[in-house]
């Protein structure tokens, strides 16, 4: 599965949470096999549960789930008091 397939950007700063399974009492906050996202030009594997922080402006996405094995919760929060479902797709 893909989340936000398309890189982009946006004008105010953005906080990514990925959460694994807290039931697993072996491995807590593991979120699985292969996870990662994508900030600037660097992709990045997520192996535990995390909050990324994604400065505004930063060209950021996709977010990528591969062979889960268990429930993972993404979720985002964005510092802005209204957020418009438009986004800027980075300039070439």
């Amino acid at each position: 599965m893909t989340m936000s397939p398309e890189a982009h950007t946006h004008d105010f700063d953005e906080m990514v949470g990925i959460i694994g399974y807290p039931a697993d009492r072996e491995h807590p906050g593991e979120v699985g096999n292969d996870v990662s996202i994508v900030l600037g030009d660097e992709k990045h594997a997520v192996n535990q549960s995390s909050l990324i922080f994604v400065p505004k402006g930063l060209v950021h996405c996709p977010i990528e789930f591969k062979n889960i094995t268990k429930p993972v919760l993404c979720f985002t929060v964005g510092a802005t008091p209204k957020w418009d479902v438009s986004w800027s797709a980075p300039k070439k």
